[in-house]
């Protein structure tokens, strides 16, 4: 069995403790986790399944926090759909209701992301213009590596507008944290960023 299907059937046990003492809370918790699962193994419409059932208990018993995380799951599957549009419905119902609960990193997660798919999308300037404003709250609640992930993706935004000296930048920053916290992906990531700006520059070999 894989880890995924191991962890599906603890999530089984734990659903039906929760709903024999009938805790909505943990329930709608588990329900979100296996549409996680579900996501992360690629099956997309198994996901939405769960996560449309962990939102409708969140937004049963009043757990906003809860309802905007599953939103935000929500988006995730459908930018992995190709539903780019619908994934931004998701994102923005998501980002609203951090901001009423003030929930600040779930704000810039929310931002972040919604930067990311204006990125896919082809709108450049939107995409800098949100993605700046999830770099100032990361900075401000001191989450290197939520500032390390947008660092780069401004990066990618300024490389694809043709702007290398900024693309460049701001992924050598990010790259600077990326091997300060570990983060080997992440590191990755910039490390081509910085690679395509280098070739862009005609500065490779230098």
């Amino acid at each position: 069995k894989s880890d995924f299907d191991k962890s599906l059937e603890h999530f089984q046990e734990a659903l039906e403790l929760y709903r024999k003492i009938k805790y909505k809370k943990g329930e709608s918790s588990v329900l979100g986790n296996v549409g996680v699962i579900y996501s992360n193994k690629g099956e997309l419409d198994k996901a939405l399944e769960y996560h449309l059932k962990a939102l409708d208990i969140h937004s049963k018993i009043g757990d906003i926090q809860g309802e905007a995380y599953v939103l935000s799951n929500m988006g995730f599957v459908y930018r992995n759909k190709g539903k780019q549009d619908k994934a931004l419905e998701y994102y923005s119902r998501a980002l609203g209701m951090f901001r009423r609960i003030g929930d600040i990193r779930g704000e810039a997660n929310s931002l972040d992301s919604i930067g990311a798919l204006y990125y896919i999308k082809g709108e450049l300037d939107k995409a800098l213009e949100i993605l700046s404003k999830a770099l100032e709250i990361y900075r401000k609640i001191g989450d290197i590596q939520g500032e390390a992930n947008v660092l780069d993706n401004i990066g990618g935004v300024y490389w694809i507008k043709g702007e290398s000296d900024k693309s460049m930048e701001y992924s050598l920053e990010a790259l600077k944290i990326d091997r300060r916290i570990g983060d080997a992906l992440g590191e990755a990531k910039a490390l081509i960023n910085v690679g395509m700006s280098c070739l862009t520059k005609g500065k490779l070999g230098k």
